[in-house]
Parts: C-alpha cells; structure tokens; sequence
C-alpha cells in the first residue's frame, strides 16, 4: 500500500490560552462579587488537561478553596465557544492569543489571559492528499476554520512555497467536522490542530492508475452466460482510489474505467465502467456497472468479465 498523503507542519508562534473577563471595567465595578463561574473548552489536545482537572477533582479543590464554583462546559465548535465568550453568554474560554485578540480583544472586550496553557510547537498543521511538497496545494480547495490560527498557518506556509492565498481556495469548516470532511475523496487539503490532525493524516489514500484488458460479455439475458451475448475484449485506462485503515484493511475502494478500444462485438465501443470495492465478512466485493456503447446503442453493462492484467498496476 502507498501512501500518497503528505504532511506539512510549522510550529506556529501561537500559544493556548485560559481566557476570563477582567475584573476591571466601569460596569463590572459596581456588580456583586460573583461566585459561580462558567469557563468554555473545545477539543484541541493543549485543553484536555481542564475536562481532566475538573472529572478529577482538582478543579473543585482549588475552587473549595476561594469558596467559588467553576464549571469546564465542552462546545464542540471552538469559534463558537470564543463567541459566547464574546457574548457575554461563558465567564472564560480556551483559546489561542492570535484568536483572543481578533476575536473579544478585537470586538472591544475587556479580558485578560490568566494561564499560559501551551505553544503549538507541531500541533497545527497542513495535510495534502496526492501531493509530494507543499507547493502541490496550488489550486486546490483547503478546508480549514477561517481566520483562525489555522488560517494564519496556512498564509505563512504558503509564503514559505512562493505561493499566496490567492492561489488556492478555503473553505470555512468547523473543527468538529472537519475529519469527516477530509474523508470525502474530492477533498485533498486540509489545515486543522489535534487531535483532529492527527485523525486525518493517519488514514492514507491510495491512488493508482494504468491499464487494463477485459475479455467477456455483455450478459444481456442475466443469465450468468456469454451464450448469443456481444462478445470481445475491451481496452481500459483506469484510475484507482481507496482509503485503508490503521491495519491496513480496505475501508472504500472505487475505480474509473474509460474504455480506450475494443476487438469482436466491441470494436469501436465507447463509454465508462466504474467499480465499487466493498468490504465483507466473506473479503472484499467488487461490483462494476457503467454505459457501453455499441453501433450506437447505449446499454447498460451488467459484464461478467475475466479481468487480466495489462499491466503492473491493476485495479
């Protein structure tokens, strides 16, 4: 198996923070002394530490201890968790310095970063699909949380590259769906920070191409015989894409097949097969179905086709 995935990594000069609103301020001046306090965490590996702390206990000692109460409330979306800081609607959230201030800061409210969690230092990254350098993302469309950090990542890589954010194209995807995003095949480039990165960089695509010689029929009757069926041989070029697991077993496989000439019945034959490779208790199951077209007449292809090689690489 090939893997055809290639990560690119900076270590970003960004550094996770516990944001909370300052106690200065005109308004908050007057305001009662506040006892219970609700602090907003997302899924980045430099939090996870807080979820722990409070599960564990530690949380609630120290809070015991200066008679208040502070609850970490998970938001699976982390720019919406700074929002609802913005909004006035979380007493204090995680977040990067570079996001806290184009975020609240930015917005005009008044905060202050109470503890340096981490630096990134290689938890932020780009991963491309089918490429072998970073200049290979020329084109493509990145899927990436926009103007966050990771946008911030990927206009300073791709300086590094002579390249520009004008020379491919983003779209705006929440870090909660971003793996699920970077599954899709047509989707080849992705910026994000884990453990999500390391979600998506470590379930390779394979990609193959090349030739291939089918020899059988068009099972016209569904009957499971090539008898008074148009018979030949057909010539392919195909392209081959599958995802495999940690393991290395098949979780998807598709192949396109044009046709590039045939003998017998199908000499002159034009159109497309494609396959569909599906795992199954019994091992994998290949089904194949696409348009031939023979003397002008389109028919569906229902082939039960010997398949040999014409070369080293097959689907």
């Amino acid at each position: 198996m090939t893997n055809w995935m290639s990560k690119a990594g900076l270590a970003v000069a960004t550094a996770a923070l516990l944001l909370t609103t300052a106690c200065g301020g005109g308004a908050q001046q007057s305001a009662a002394p506040r006892h219970d306090f609700n602090i907003g965490w997302s899924i980045y590996a430099g939090w996870m530490p807080w979820p722990y702390a409070q599960k564990a206990g530690i949380v609630k000692k120290w809070a015991d201890k200066y008679g208040v109460k502070i609850n970490f409330v998970q938001v699976n979306d982390y720019v919406e968790s700074v929002n609802q800081f913005n909004a006035g609607k979380l007493d204090g959230v995680t977040v990067t310095n570079m996001d806290a201030l184009t975020i609240p800061a930015a917005g005009g409210k008044d905060t202050s970063a109470i503890i340096l969690g981490d630096y990134s230092d290689g938890n932020d990254g780009i991963v491309l699909k089918n490429a072998s350098s970073l200049a290979d993302i020329k084109g493509r469309t990145v899927y990436l949380v926009e103007l966050s950090v990771s946008h911030y990542l990927l206009a300073r890589a791709l300086s590094t590259a002579g390249l520009q954010l004008s020379d491919v194209k983003t779209v705006n995807t929440s870090d909660a769906d971003i793996v699920g995003a970077f599954a899709n095949p047509n989707a080849t480039a992705a910026v994000t920070w884990n453990p999500q990165l390391t979600e998506i960089a470590k379930a390779p695509l394979y990609k193959g191409k090349g030739t291939e010689l089918f020899a059988g029929c068009l099972d016209v009757k569904h009957d499971g015989s090539c008898k008074g069926d148009p018979s030949g041989k057909l010539r392919f070029t195909f392209r081959y894409w599958a995802s495999f697991d940690a393991q290395g077993g098949l979780i998807w496989g598709s192949c396109w097949h044009p046709i590039t000439g045939g003998t017998g019945a199908f000499a002159g034959a034009t159109g497309v097969l494609t396959m569909v490779d599906t795992p199954t208790a019994q091992g994998v199951s290949t089904s194949y179905i696409g348009n031939v077209t023979l003397g002008g007449a389109k028919s569906r292809t229902h082939a039960r086709a010997r398949a040999a090689a014409a070369g080293a690489a097959t689907c």
